[in-house]
C-alpha cells in the first residue's frame, strides 16, 4: 500500500500541512500588525522569540501526554486549540490579537510531538520499518507548508484583511476532527509475543552518552543552519542588490530545496542506515554555504542556495527518528525533547547569527554556519549505528 494513500497517515500529512500553513502566518501577521499597533522591531523580535519558545517548550510536555494517554486526543486538542486561537488573532481587534496568536502556539506544540510519533510509527507498521520514509514525508508536508503559506497568506491579506485568514483555522478544525475519527482507538498499539498491549517505552538509554551528546549537537547545528539560512538570505539578497520579489522567490526556493532534500534523506536512511546519511549531508552542506557568502549575483548562486537547501534539509528527519530510538522513556515524550530543542537552538543561533552580522558582515554568518556543519559532521561519527529499538508494553491506554 501507498503510504499517501494511507487514510491515517495522509490525514496526519494534512494536519501537518494546515498547521504549518497557521504558523507560517506569523511573520506577516507581525509585520501586518506592527503599523495600526504601532510596534517597533524590538517588540516584534520579542513577540516571535516568544511564539517559537512558548511552542517548543511545551512539545516535551505533549509528547509525554501523547505516551500516556494516546496521540489520538493530544493531536486533534492540539489541531482545535490552534484553531480557535488563531481565528480569534485574525477577528478580534487590537493588539490582544497577539496575545492569542501567541497562545495558538501552544496548539502547534501539542501536534507536532504526536503527530510525528504517530507518523514514524505507522512507517514501521505499515511500510516493513520504514520509520525514516514515514516521517519524511510527515515533514515534508509541514515544510511545503512554509513555502506555501507565506504567499497564500500574503495574498489574502492583501484582498481581504487579516480575518480571510479563518478560513484556515476553520480548515484546520475540519481535519482535526477528520483525524480523529481516521485514527481509531488502538491503532498504534504493540504487542508483545503474550498479545499484552500497551504503549512503547523505552527500558534504558539505548546508546551511551557520548552518543547521545553527539546526536544533540548535530541537532542543534541542523536547526541552527536552518534558521540562519530562512532568516539571513533574503537580508543577505538585498544587500546584494535584489528586490522583494525576488529574494522573496529565493528564499522559497531554499524551504523547497529543502523540503525535497528531507525526503530524499529520509528514504536514503532507511537504505544505508541514518548515521551515515547524517555524516555524509552535514560535510557536504558545508560547502554551498560558504560559498554563498562569496559569491555574486549569478546562475551559480541559484545553484548553491538549491544544493545548500537539499543537503541541510536530507538530515531533519533522520536526526528526529534517530532520537525516537535513543531516548529512554517513551517515544512521543523522546520527539517532543528532540523538536523543542531544535526549534529553541535554531531561534537562539539566528539571534547570535543577527550579532555576528551587525558586528562584522553577512559573510561572515554564512561562514561560522558552515565551520558548524564541519564539525556537526565530524560529531556525527560518535553516533552509535542503528539497532533494535527495546520497547516494554505497559498499561492499556487509548493510543489512538
Amino acid at each position: 500500500m501507498s503510504l499517501l494513500k494511507d487514510k491515517i497517515f495522509s490525514s496526519l500529512a494534512w494536519s501537518h500541512f494546515i498547521v504549518d500553513v497557521m504558523n507560517a502566518q506569523r511573520g506577516i501577521l507581525l509585520a501586518y500588525f506592527s503599523g495600526p499597533f504601532n510596534l517597533s522591531n524590538t517588540t516584534l523580535g520579542g513577540i516571535n522569540t516568544l511564539y517559537a519558545f512558548s511552542g517548543s517548550l511545551a512539545q516535551p510536555i505533549f509528547g509525554y501526554l501523547a505516551d500516556r494517554f494516546g496521540p489520538r486526543w493530544v493531536i486533534t486538542g492540539g489541531m482545535l486549540w490552534m484553531a480557535g486561537f488563531f481565528a480569534l488573532a485574525v477577528t478580534i481587534p487590537g493588539p490582544v490579537a497577539l496575545v492569542f496568536l501567541v497562545l495558538a502556539s501552544f496548539g502547534s506544540g501539542a501536534f507536532h510531538p504526536a503527530g510525528s510519533l504517530s507518523a514514524s510509527m505507522r512507517g514501521q507498521e505499515h511500510m516493513a520499518g520504514q520509520q525514516t520514509t514515514a516521517a519524511a514525508w510527515f515533514f515534508f508536508f509541514g515544510q511545503i507548508a512554509f513555502f506555501l503559506g507565506p504567499i497564500l497568506g500574503g495574498r489574502v491579506i492583501d484582498q481581504v484583511g487579516p480575518e480571510g485568514l479563518v478560513v484556515v483555522a476553520v480548515v484546520a478544525a475540519f481535519l482535526g476532527i477528520i483525524s480523529l475519527s481516521y485514527i481509531k482507538r488502538g491503532a498504534f498499539i504493540q504487542t508483545m509475543p503474550g498479545g499484552q498491549g500497551g504503549r512503547m517505552t523505552r527500558l534504558s538509554l539505548s546508546s551511551p552518552i557520548p552518543a547521545v551528546i553527539a546526536l544533540a549537537y548535530v541537532a542543534a547545528t541542523q536547526a541552527w543552519t536552518q534558521q540562519v539560512m530562512m532568516a539571513f538570505l533574503p537580508k543577505y539578497l538585498r544587500d546584494l542588490g535584489y528586490n522583494a520579489t525576488s529574494y522573496g522567490f529565493f528564499a522559497a526556493l531554499f524551504m523547497g530545496a529543502s523540503a525535497v532534500g528531507n525526503v530524499i534523506g529520509g528514504k536514503l536512511a532507511d537504505r544505508v542506515g541514518k548515521k551515515t546519511i547524517i555524516i555524509i549531508s552535514m560535510l557536504l552542506s558545508s560547502l554551498p554555504i560558504f560559498f554563498i557568502g562569496l559569491v555574486g549575483i549569478d546562475m551559480s548562486l541559484i545553484v548553491l542556495i538549491v544544493v545548500a537547501g537539499i543537503l541541510s534539509g536530507s538530515t531533519y528527519s533522520v536526526i528526529v527518528v534517530k532520537a525516537q530510538n535513543t531516548v529512554p522513556g517513551g517515544m512521543g515524550l523522546a520527539t517532543g525533547l528532540t523538536l523543542g530543542f531544535m526549534f529553541s537552538i535554531g531561534s537562539l543561533g539566528a539571534w547570535f547569527s543577527g550579532f555576528l552580522a551587525d558586528r562584522f558582515n553577512m559573510a561572515v554568518v554564512f561562514q561560522v554556519t558552515s565551520l558548524l556543519c564541519v564539525v556537526a559532521g565530524l560529531t556525527a561519527f560518535g553516533i552509535d549505528r542503528d539497532k533494535p529499538t527495546e520497547v516494554k508494553n505497559i498499561e492499556k491506554p487509548d493510543l489512538l
